[in-house]
């Protein structure tokens, strides 16, 4: 199990590269770009806002455009510094997000290339794994889970680096290994790192070995400190959000996979909606009909007994996993940190792996063999995946559909002509009418075929400028002054979580027009909602108690927040509010609040409560005042006396994402009051001088402001991230204290 690279690999790598970008140059040589789902309201936003930030000298720590703020390094799934990411600092934003991308399947590809020679597999043999992973429905999915993407195009190099360490008697690997699996967490997705530990562990397990166990967590040791810089925000924020304490069993087994599904992986008559899926996470799970005949091959008739029949148990397991079932709720119950992870879907990370692995040692097998004539070697596979077909294409032979003229509309013939084509070369090749080279070039040309046709449809393009276009929304909000926040009317905002239109470019100006949840960053906008995965717990609750409860009851907290503009397709009958526009076209209309309170300002009363759910019950009471008084949850020295009507001036003079300046005076002693979300890391300075920031309000932030004309500034600079950062740095010149005296004694092995 050496890995032993010739000439002929760089042919190997340069047809995956070759057919990458003949997929792809759809965008990569025109303006189109993605656009679907996730890409366009939640990556690119946020990928935008960081990059910007990181090009203007800010490390982009806090986003203020959301949520009345909230971390934005914290967010693992942005790989801020993720090492490919800096691809965006050397090319034009929208062509570096393209890059991205693309560069991820050619990585993928090379990694899931190399490991399968390393286990001796043929040039066309690692061929087939290759393409099959990339190309796979799964991995096209992933484009608009850029943070998955991201995170599975390391699963084949670690356990590549890992499986050497474990045969070698060297750390030099286990360090690479190591290095590989931490690039893999700070690829942004948290829970393909998760289940490739699980997987490596079992492998290591598999071994049976103290060295190969012993190996593992130091690996695991050297991934998690070199990430320590941004796994403990991450971890900080997510014991402040809404996964801190779990999720509910019941949304953790939400998209589980399903068992018509199984008809998917063959033919991807499932690519649109379906009432017979229980998950809609993967736009596509397709494998093609050849890479899993080969995979068969491979279950039915092993060579390399152990290595197949470990992933042919990783397969049937995560498959078991993946059902949200029993398995998935024992794990969920014992396994730690397992509830926190959402939809069961998620784990085909690894059985696109497994099945991608199977299907290179299946072809291996049967070119093998071929060479014996073992004509009925295809047979069992073959016979298998017919059955199927033929259920499929005959009316009365396939009863899990309701109707069967749905069936038809999902099916695709090409599947089973490409499978038929492919057994026809077959048997052309052992009756000794083709030779082996164009066997195997053909049936690799079928298998990327195959999985190309069925994955283009899968991601929908659009002209890139439409991330340029401007709605007259966002024109008649920069028309007006001031740090102030617009808010989505909640029966709107809930209409635009989908939306259907024509087109593509109809729905995406539709989103942008109404500046559905995150899109407001485009424009550098503030936006008191958001669209996020973990957002922190008692802001969601705060927010879920202004969209579930009659305007009235909670318009002064709207203007606590800073919300001046209320976007909606409804109309709204509110004295306070002022229709600004109505745009005939959208329907869409802008209510300007003229009871809107500034972002900051200051308040003389003070009401302190004993915990955090009477801070909540206190600030959603009748008898709040946000303009007359601030609830904090902890006592202070000398409170003051409160003053009826306080004369004061407030301006805030520099406004940067981690910074806050503001100039204020005040006749008396009293509480500036600021409705940005209050969050560990954040320091308070008066002229200079710390002073203590209390949770005000409920989520919000206030200090103690002494009588008199005085500079406050607000900074964030987490203590998590420094004490991070410390961590990796130590990593770090360990792991190149131990390289250098491994390679001493290998150069001194050398002489000697």
């Amino acid at each position: 199990m050496e890995l032993k690279l010739n000439k002929k690999d760089i042919l190997g790598i340069l047809i995956i590269g070759l057919l990458i970008i003949f997929f792809f140059s759809y965008v990569l040589f025109t303006d189109l770009t993605f656009v679907y789902r996730d890409f366009s309201r939640y990556f690119y936003p946020l990928y935008h806002y960081g990059v910007l930030c990181l090009k203007q000298g800010i490390l982009p720590f806090w986003n203020p455009y959301v949520y009345c703020g909230m971390p934005f390094f914290a967010l693992i799934q942005l790989a801020i510094f993720y090492p490919i990411s800096i691809i965006f600092y050397l090319f034009p934003f929208m062509l570096s997000l393209k890059l991205f991308i693309v560069i991820h399947y050619f990585l993928a590809g090379i990694f899931v290339y190399l490991l399968m020679r390393h286990w001796n597999l043929s040039i066309s043999s690692a061929l087939i794994s290759s393409l099959t992973y990339i190309f796979s429905g799964y991995m096209l999915s992933c484009i608009d889970l850029t943070n998955t993407l991201t995170s599975v195009t390391w699963i084949p190099i670690i356990f590549f680096l890992y499986s050497i360490a474990i045969k070698s008697n060297g750390l030099i690997f286990t360090l690479l290994s190591g290095t590989a699996l931490g690039i893999q967490l700070l690829g942004g997705d948290p829970v393909v790192f998760y289940l490739s530990l699980i997987t490596l562990f079992l492998w290591a397990l598999w071994y049976f070995s103290f060295k190969a166990m012993r190996r593992y967590f130091l690996m695991v040791l050297i991934a998690l400190g070199l990430s320590l810089f941004q796994t403990l925000p991450f971890f900080e924020l997510t014991l402040l959000s809404t996964r801190g304490k779990g999720v509910g069993l019941n949304e953790a087994t939400k998209w589980a996979f399903s068992q018509y599904e199984f008809l998917n992986l063959i033919v991807p008559f499932f690519n649109e909606a379906n009432t017979l899926l229980h998950q809609q996470f993967f736009k596509s799970l397709h494998l093609g009909m050849l890479p899993l005949s080969f995979s068969l091959i491979a279950i039915f008739f092993r060579q390399q007994r152990k290595l197949i029949i470990f992933w042919i148990i990783i397969l049937i397991s995560f498959i078991t996993v993946s059902y949200g079932g029993n398995l998935y709720k024992f794990f969920y119950e014992h396994i730690p940190l397992f509830n926190m992870m959402r939809y069961p879907i998620k784990s085909f990370c690894i059985i696109n792996f497994s099945i991608s692995i199977l299907s290179g040692f299946g072809f291996q097998y049967l070119l093998e063999n071929l060479e014996q004539k073992k004509r009925s070697l295809f047979v069992l596979p073959a016979i298998g995946l017919m059955v199927v077909c033929i259920l499929c294409w005959i009316k009365e032979g396939f009863f899990l559909f309701k109707e069967v003229n749905e069936l038809f509309g999902y099916f695709h013939s090409p599947c089973l002509g490409i499978f038929l084509l492919g057994i026809f070369c077959f048997l052309i090749y052992v009756g000794n009418k083709m030779k082996l080279w164009l066997f195997s070039a053909v049936v690799i040309s079928l298998v990327s075929f195959e999985l190309m046709i069925f994955g283009w449809p899968l991601n929908p393009v659009i002209n890139q400028n439409i991330y340029n276009y401007v709605p007259e929304t966002v024109k008649v909000i920069k028309s007006k002054d001031g740090f102030y926040r617009f808010l989505l009317e909640p029966k709107t905002e809930k209409r635009y979580r989908e939306v259907r239109a024509k087109s593509f470019l109809e729905a995406s100006e539709k989103m942008q027009s109404v500046l559905a949840p995150n899109l407001g960053m485009y424009y550098f906008l503030f936006d008191a909602y958001g669209y996020e995965a973990i957002p922190i717990v008692d802001y969601d609750r705060f927010i879920y108690f202004l969209k579930n409860v009659p305007l009235p009851n909670t318009w002064k907290l709207i203007s606590m927040i800073n919300v001046k503009y209320i976007i909606s397709e409804d109309i709204i009958k509110e004295l306070n509010l002022v229709c600004v526009i109505k745009n005939e076209d959208r329907i869409i209309r802008i209510y300007e609040n003229k009871g809107v309170l500034p972002r900051a300002y200051l308040v003389a009363k003070v009401r302190v409560v004993k915990n955090r759910k009477e801070a909540f019950k206190a600030v959603i009471s009748a008898s709040f005042d946000p303009t007359k008084e601030v609830i904090l949850e902890s006592p202070i020295p000398n409170p003051q006396s409160p003053i009826p009507n306080l004369q004061s001036r407030l301006e805030i003079i520099n406004y940067q994402p981690n910074k806050i300046i503001l100039n204020a005076s005040s006749p008396v002693d009293c509480f500036l009051f600021l409705s940005e979300t209050y969050y560990p890391g954040w320091k308070a300075y008066v002229d200079g001088q710390k002073t203590e920031i209390y949770r005000a309000n409920y989520i919000f932030r206030a200090i103690k402001f002494p009588r008199g004309n005085h500079q406050v500034e607000f900074v964030y600079f987490p203590l998590s991230f420094k004490a991070g950062l410390f961590g990796s740095l130590l990593t770090l010149i360990l792991m190149v204290m131990v390289m250098g005296v491994v390679t001493d004694k290998m150069e001194y092995g050398v002489r000697n």
